[in-house]
């Protein structure tokens, strides 16, 4: 019931809107959206993947990525796969030579994965709003990616999973 009235209201606040029912008509957040859609969710996306010139790299995908290999080498080797040892190296580890970063080396700030949890979010909202085939595709290989990264208890942290983490 309506506080003020004696008939139930015509907005049922208990259920969730659907997301797809909903249509953003204002110009300013039309605008904004597009923007998201257009410019930010792209840029994001190279700089997960390192390919923002000038910027210093995130090593995010980088890192889901030797996480997913080492997940796949577990499952090959069984009970004889050892996990490689990491030393903490401070909350960004960088590689000696920037240019050339070890292919198996996770490297960043250890809390730099997620990223990819706040990119993917803002392209399931944008997909909602705008059907778009080539970032639904670019999106479904990044989610390959941390899913294949995930780990047997459900942690999808590739630094922090694999003994990177502060000894704290």
């Amino acid at each position: 019931m309506n506080k003020n009235q004696s008939e139930p209201s015509k907005y049922n606040c208990s259920s969730p809107l659907p997301l797809g029912k909903i249509q953003v008509t204002d110009p300013f957040w039309k605008h904004e959206m597009e923007l998201v859609r257009t410019e930010v969710i792209p840029y994001q996306w190279a700089a997960l993947n390192d390919q923002v010139e000038g910027a210093a790299p995130s090593y995010c995908m980088h890192n889901f990525r030797i996480a997913g290999r080492l997940n796949q080498e577990k499952a090959q080797k069984g009970a004889a796969f050892e996990e490689p040892k990491y030393t903490f190296r401070g909350f960004e580890a960088l590689p000696d030579d920037p240019e050339h970063p070890e292919e198996n080396a996770f490297y960043g700030f250890v809390f730099q994965d997620s990223d990819f949890f706040k990119w993917i979010e803002a392209v399931g909202y944008s997909l909602a709003q705008h059907a778009d085939p080539e970032l639904e595709a670019i999106a479904d290989g990044a989610i390959d990616i941390v899913c294949a990264a995930q780990q047997e208890d459900g942690y999808t942290a590739p630094g922090k999973s694999r003994n990177m983490s502060p000894p704290f």
